[in-house]
């Protein structure tokens, strides 16, 4: 990947001399070729998951709800933080 962002870094600076890359990028209005393959990425795999006659969705594991509650809500009585963040003992430095 490095290797095709440094060709496109030459590219921008042929296209358009003494500006920089990221000034040519948006002259040229492209994106840098990481972010544009994440976008790619990620438009392809939300078409496999939202559509049913994607070749590809096959592969995707089974969806399973679950009826567990995994994360349980906790109570605190008291503010415990207030011996560690006691803000009054900081002194502001001049």
């Amino acid at each position: 990947m490095r290797e095709l962002e440094h060709v496109q870094k030459k590219a921008m600076s042929i296209i358009c001399p003494g500006r920089s890359y990221n000034e040519a990028l948006d002259i040229m209005n492209f994106k840098e070729l990481a972010i544009h393959h994440d976008e790619i990425c990620e438009t392809l795999f939300d078409t496999i998951v939202n559509d049913n006659n994607h070749r590809l969705y096959k592969l995707l594991p089974a969806t399973y709800e679950t009826t567990y509650l995994l994360r349980r809500t906790q109570t605190f009585k008291g503010d415990h933080r207030s011996k560690f963040y006691n803000l009054s003992n900081w002194k502001e430095e001049a």
